[in-house]
């Protein structure tokens, strides 16, 4: 139960060290990051505020996370690389530990296991969406796109990456257990929004229906926990963008409709 417990939190630690690096890129005062982002009450963040308060730079920082278990991958990018380039990185070292740490076939696994290729193929939907809307394609494109997905397998990342929004549609459309229509008509929102706004709450209802069956079709498993965590990472989520919202004077319903 531990080991399926900590191949979903071990994420965590990732998602700290984007907060750092964007942080560090865009100056943010360390003060704001200890009471918004990191708070400074939780000890587990004190590493992480000492790394934005001796960096002088995206690099090092990167340098100051070299004994993290990703460390090694992030010192190995070349000098003068984007924060996006880091970020990048960072996803496919998760997600590769992850998966190849989910070996067996018992249930609890499979389940975990489907569920990461399900939070892959999202992302890699969402980089080539964007990429398409920027006119972005080839190898800047395909280096983006993280291997282990279901729905666009790594050999159709020459095709999706050249081919724009066209070609994404293709590979997907055959796709078993993809509801295209709903998928098609939340690009058309998100084309008259000009916002793929649509499109990332649709995917992120279709992750939180994965958890919510992992939650009730193993009950004497681990996967119980990993809902129950992955719920209250998003109930605080949710929280933080109604308050910001309001106070940022957004209307309740444009508020609402980012709250899934």
């Amino acid at each position: 139960m531990a080991r399926i417990v900590s191949v979903y939190t071990d994420r965590f630690e990732y998602h700290n060290a984007k907060a750092v690096l964007r942080a560090v890129v865009n100056d943010v005062d360390l003060e704001r990051v200890a009471h918004d982002i990191l708070p400074d009450i939780n000890d587990i963040n004190t590493p992480w505020l000492q790394i934005i308060e001796r960096a002088d730079d995206l690099r090092s920082a990167v340098v100051l996370m070299r004994r993290k278990p990703f460390g090694s991958a992030l010192n190995a990018m070349p000098e003068g690389s984007t924060l996006a380039a880091y970020e990048d990185v960072l996803d496919r070292h998760y997600f590769a530990n992850a998966t190849s740490s989910l070996s067996g076939s018992q249930a609890d696994v499979r389940m975990l296991r489907a569920l990461l290729a399900t939070e892959i193929d999202h992302r890699n939907i969402v980089n080539l969406l964007e990429a398409a809307a920027m006119g972005l394609e080839g190898n800047e494109v395909a280096s983006a796109l993280i291997p282990g997905g279901r729905l666009i397998p790594k050999r159709a990342f020459s095709l999706v990456s050249n081919g724009g929004r066209a070609s994404l549609l293709e590979v997907l459309r055959p796709a078993n257990r993809f509801d295209m229509a709903a998928f098609e008509a939340a690009i058309v929102e998100a084309d008259a929004a000009m916002s793929l706004d649509p499109v990332i709450t649709w995917l992120a209802a279709r992750e939180n229906a994965h958890l919510n069956r992992m939650s009730y079709l193993h009950p004497v498993s681990a996967l119980p926990v990993v809902h129950y965590i992955a719920m209250k990472v998003k109930e605080v989520k949710d929280l933080r963008i109604i308050t910001r919202g309001l106070m940022a004077g957004l209307s309740a319903d444009v508020v609402e409709a980012h709250v899934i």
